[in-house]
């Protein structure tokens, strides 16, 4: 059995085996079942009720903000809630904030180790050496550091399962949802171990990639006025204020829809290629043969930026995913990768888009929002590829909507 480094337990995402893999995937699903969704809806809006207060000081002090740091905070304060029923606290207190580095220096380390073709190449023969030498004892260092925060957490909610058990909040989070989860066809749950490994793997691929995808939107919509007008607009024509919004009203909205996949397709938050090896029988790929142990892998953004399949594929052109013809946006949705496709794909998809919709619907709703000087000349919002996404701003300077109190 692959372990991760996670509990010393394996994942659903290093999970090879195909039965083992379908059977963490169905103990999984109900974390992310539209009733589980319905749960977490409340708590997340009322956690960026409170980042939009910070978001609010800061505009009324002149400041701009860094919206790739301030949408960590808010995506890692959500996680730690859905995940351990206690957020980081990362919005409101600075001392906590140093976790937001501590995954993007594991993964440029997994990325050096994992695709630079000088240690594919080596990595059998030198893989203990590369492990003891500074690149090694840096990765080591920032992973163990991770993991720790993560399992500290969990410690604490176990704790907490123990000696309060089933009250109204720790109820609806996935600590409680994944303790209670069975496999329909075997009636296997999850022990310990296996709740260790993926609770970290909810933090790894739950955070850096949600909060990158909003930070992108924040810069398109910023850089193309027609667009953030009308989508604006819209939010605003549909919800008096952020009190009574609702994610599955929200989600009817077409263009904010629009948006949200527009940047999506330009900006993927894991826009390399995620590796499968071809197994004994080889693998056919459009017609060419890949002989076994052949790594494979498609990179998101270059399929999302693919020419035939998109007209003007380096444009933000949020009207592209409207309704208006039908076999066209068809094609759209099909070559949109951005949380990856089929047995593989992410099985969180349906909550990030739920935290990315109220996140951007709360915020167009509260604030005007316009680029500084020095990202205004931009024309795309650039990220590193390092197995999840890594990048920094957009500043941006926020307004307060015209009649909210400031």
């Amino acid at each position: 059995m692959e372990k991760d480094s996670g509990s010393g337990f394996e994942s659903t995402f290093v999970a090879r085996d195909k039965s083992r893999h379908a059977l963490k995937r169905r103990i999984l699903s109900p974390v992310f079942s539209e009733r589980a969704l319905r749960d977490y809806e409340p708590r997340i809006k009322l956690l960026i009720e409170k980042w939009l207060l910070a978001l609010t000081a800061i505009s009324n002090d002149g400041g701009n903000v860094d919206f790739a740091a301030w949408a960590n905070y808010i995506i890692f304060d959500i996680l730690g809630d859905l995940c351990y029923s206690k957020d980081f606290g990362l919005v409101n207190f600075e001392e906590n904030r140093y976790v937001t580095k501590l995954l993007p220096q594991c993964t440029r380390g997994w990325y050096m180790l994992g695709y630079h073709p000088w240690t594919h190449l080596l990595r059998h023969l030198l893989f203990k050496t590369v492990l003891k030498s500074s690149l090694g004892r840096i990765v080591t260092r920032y992973n163990s550091e991770f993991r720790d925060f993560c399992v500290t957490a969990l410690k604490e909610r176990v704790k907490t399962e123990r000696t309060s058990g089933d009250t109204k909040s720790a109820s609806t989070d996935m600590f409680h949802q994944l303790l209670k989860a069975r496999d329909p066809e075997t009636g296997e749950g999850f022990s310990m171990g296996d709740l260790g490994s993926e609770s970290v793997l909810l933090m790894i691929a739950g955070t850096h990639t949600t909060s990158v995808a909003i930070a992108a939107i924040v810069f398109y919509l910023a850089k193309n006025k027609e667009s953030f007008d009308k989508v604006k607009s819209e939010v605003r024509d549909a919800f008096a204020s952020t009190e009574n919004m609702d994610y599955r009203q929200l989600a009817k909205l077409p263009y904010l829809r629009a948006c949200i996949n527009e940047s999506l397709r330009l900006c993927p938050p894991t826009a390399g290629h995620l590796q499968r090896e071809a197994l004994s029988a080889g693998a056919e790929i459009d017609g060419k043969w890949y002989p076994p142990g052949t790594n494979l892998g498609i990179s998101a953004y270059a399929l999302q930026r693919n020419p035939a399949i998109w007209k003007d594929p380096d444009t933000f052109y949020p009207e592209r995913w409207l309704p208006r013809d039908s076999q066209s946006l068809q094609s759209s949705q099909s070559g949109l990768i951005a949380f990856s496709s089929g047995p593989l794909g992410c099985p969180g998809k349906q909550l990030a888009y739920m935290e990315i919709t109220l996140v951007i619907a709360m915020l167009i709703s509260r604030f005007d929002i316009a680029l500084d000087e020095a990202d205004a000349i931009k024309q795309d919002y650039v990220i590193k590829d390092c197995y999840v996404g890594q990048a920094e701003g957009p500043h941006v300077v926020l307004h307060t909507r015209p009649g909210l109190p400031r």
